[in-house]
């Protein structure tokens, strides 16, 4: 209902749910928006952005628990245009993803878990997923080794103003006893 439009916030969790009962995902439009099927794989609706002629599908309903948490599947969108087009999504932590896309290029971000791309028309977009575990190990050893060199320089300076004020002290009370 156009009129009576707004906004609500559902959990992953409750997404389903919400389209089992007729709700959709997406910008509200007056053209008859396609309803979303909880069986499909993709939720699909059009954006109402002024100049952004996109089409976009969030993959949220296919979602499944792996590793450290839920995985979104994918965020696909398409340019129906020659121009320029603006995106936003939102990670689970209400991250937002912005950005402008021109057609026939192509981009992929990833953002936490999830990952988004602007493809060009006629093209299929296929998600493969992020290899989690393995990145966070890295990303903590990468963490830990910036944090212990970070730890050292700050150690060594320490240490450095430490060794003038000895040497000072040192050298004043050394003047003091002659």
């Amino acid at each position: 209902n156009p009129e009576n439009a707004h906004t609500i916030k559902i959990s992953a969790d409750a997404l389903k749910a919400h389209l089992g009962h007729g709700d959709t995902v997406g910008a509200c439009v007056e053209e008859n928006p396609e309803k979303n099927k909880a069986e499909d794989n993709y939720i699909k609706a059009k954006d109402n952005y002024e100049k952004a002629k996109v089409e976009h599908s969030n993959a949220l309903q296919n979602q499944k628990q792996e590793g450290f948490g839920k995985i979104m599947n994918a965020y696909q969108a398409k340019l129906l245009k020659e121009e320029y087009s603006y995106r936003e999504i939102r990670d689970r932590l209400a991250n937002a993803l912005r950005g402008q896309g021109q057609s026939k290029v192509n981009y992929s971000k990833t953002m936490n878990e999830y990952k988004a791309r602007l493809a060009k028309e006629n093209q299929n977009y296929h998600q493969r997923r992020e290899q989690l575990s393995r990145a966070m190990q890295v990303q903590k050893s990468e963490c830990s080794k910036k944090a212990m060199n970070e730890y050292r320089v700050k150690m060594v300076k320490e240490e450095e103003i430490y060794r003038k004020a000895r040497n000072e002290y040192y050298k004043v009370t050394q003047t003091k006893k002659k």
